[in-house]
């Protein structure tokens, strides 16, 4: 985890000096643009050869090259990267803005996808020595070769319905975020929990874009297996547009008062408070750091036992709702008990959403024998560990 923290976070920080230097001289898109592919990049080379160093780069020759296979793998990979497009486009025909800013970056790229895939294809068989995966697969179904029922496709077509969703709107966001952080004055004491705020969510929507475009073994970062299920599609997505504007319709305080209003700077509290709110950020991007490349939503790509999650089984959820309820303080702003109700009972259905969110990747994720060890090893190190009949009983060692 560290060693992530370290590659993306220096080459952000680089990213962010270069950007803010070369401003004037560049348009501030290009400016994101490039700050983008530049700070990704040193985590996805180190990658890359940490793989190519445990399993050696072969030798020249040693992975023939199948033609077939070849414009199997490279259809099946453009017919995935074709799906983001279209779902890009839908997102902007609903006015989603992080749509309409992937789909203008991506469109010029997209031609060339047709030149750099089977590159890649190429690569990958060099460097793994793995001929014979989903995509050989599923280019084989669809261009008529193979009569296999769809259904042995599935995990192939949900990747890349997650990747078609989930690689627009981070994009979308770490753009905007990148763009909102190259405009701040620079830090002072009025605006440190602004730059704070801005660099930890740039860095998190970072590693989460490039967790989504570089799901690939080559990487060691490939999808294990999706959630086919439609109850855990269903409380995922909800936490994200065009549904997210649905929850927060029922969410929504009644008043716009948050802790800044309830406390000042001269109270001892407002500083024990602001700690902590800085500390479920810190936890929350944390987390994330974690997964480094492998991060996806409704996926499983290796268990993660690391940072945050060596303490509990869902930290970047823990640290979310925490934030949510001492950032918007429900008890202050009310004119009466039944706004107090209101204020309770929106945050309870958004924690609600959450817990539903977690018990459903416990339920996909429990297929999994390292899974399973790691939630027994989890659990037992919560108090509720006593309530138990058998509190004692011996937890089984997970691999970290």
């Amino acid at each position: 985890m560290s060693r992530t923290l370290i590659l993306f976070s220096a080459s952000f920080l680089a990213g962010l000096l270069l950007a803010r230097g070369l401003r004037g001289s560049l348009a501030d898109d290009t400016l994101v643009f490039y700050w983008m592919i530049g700070a990704v990049l040193p985590a996805v080379l180190a990658s890359l050869l940490q793989k190519s160093s445990s399993a050696g780069i072969r030798q020249k020759g040693s992975t023939k090259i199948s033609i077939r296979r070849l414009v199997n793998k490279s259809f099946a990979l453009f017919a995935g990267c074709s799906l983001v497009l279209i779902l890009a486009m839908a997102g902007t025909l609903l006015n989603i803005e992080p749509f309409k800013t992937f789909l203008d970056d991506f469109l010029p790229v997209y031609p060339i996808l047709a030149v750099c895939i089977p590159v890649y294809v190429v690569l990958f068989e060099r460097l793994t020595g793995i001929t014979n995966d989903d995509h050989s697969c599923a280019g084989a179904r669809i261009l008529g070769q193979d009569r296999t029922p769809w259904s042995n496709h599935r995990r192939w077509a949900l990747s890349w319905l997650v990747k078609a969703f989930f690689i627009p709107l981070m994009y979308g966001w770490l753009h905007s975020a990148l763009t909102q952080l190259l405009n701040l004055g620079m830090p002072s004491q009025d605006n440190w929990t602004v730059w704070l705020f801005s660099i930890g969510l740039s860095i998190d929507l970072l590693i989460a874009t490039a967790g989504y475009i570089f799901a690939s073994k080559l990487f060691q970062s490939e999808v294990i297996s999706v959630d086919g299920t439609w109850t855990g599609w269903l409380v995922c997505l909800l936490c994200y547009p065009p549904l997210l504007q649905h929850l927060r319709t029922l969410t929504t305080q009644v008043d716009n008062y948050t802790w800044t209003d309830w406390l000042d700077p001269s109270q001892v509290l407002y500083w024990v408070w602001a700690s902590a709110i800085v500390a479920s950020w810190m936890v929350y991007w944390l987390s994330t750091v974690a997964f480094g490349l492998k991060f996806s939503n409704l996926s499983y790509r290796g268990l993660i036992s690391s940072g945050p999650y060596r303490w509990c089984k869902h930290p970047a959820y823990l640290a979310k709702n925490v934030y949510w309820w001492i950032h918007t303080v429900p008890f202050f702003g009310i004119l009466g008990t039944g706004e107090l109700v209101r204020n309770i009972a929106g945050l309870s259905l958004l924690s609600l959403v959450y817990f539903l969110r977690a018990k459903t990747e416990e339920r996909h994720l429990s297929k999994f024998t390292e899974y399973r060890a790691y939630a027994r090893a989890m659990d037992g190190k919560f108090p509720w560990k006593y309530l138990r009949r058998n509190p004692d009983r011996e937890l089984q060692p997970f691999p970290h």
